[in-house]
């Protein structure tokens, strides 16, 4: 699950406790929070700066386990900490908007979503 923009390391601290307290840089690993703040599932977030992030924005990937039932908790947890439902394509149009990628690879992007064979 990726959070992406200026709010996100207000929003991530809600969702996810480190393991282990005191200073470091991500990746961490620790717990991921439901919308009471309980723990829901154990794994890491990732932070990409700006200049490292498909999108030219600050972005924080937590990597849960990939259960639809905890993924949809936990997805609950970022909208009612501020987060917005990210729509079909947003982040190749956040990427194409900051000059990460040009229309051509846009493009490139979307006919490899949209892809029915592998070749």
């Amino acid at each position: 699950m990726r959070v992406s923009g200026p709010g996100a390391l207000e929003i991530v601290p809600r969702l996810f406790r480190p393991a282990a307290p005191g200073p470091g840089d991500p990746p961490r690993f620790g717990r991921f929070l439901d919308r009471e703040g309980r723990p829901l599932d154990h794994g890491y977030v990732v932070v990409f700066p700006e200049t490292g992030s498909f999108t030219g924005e600050l972005t924080v990937e937590l990597w849960p386990h990939a259960s639809p039932a905890v993924l949809a908790e936990l997805v609950e947890a970022a909208i009612g900490a501020g987060a917005v439902h990210a729509g079909p394509g947003e982040f190749t149009y956040r990427a194409l908007c900051h000059g990460r990628l040009d229309l051509a690879r846009a493009e490139a992007v979307r006919d490899l979503v949209e892809a029915r064979t592998l070749y």
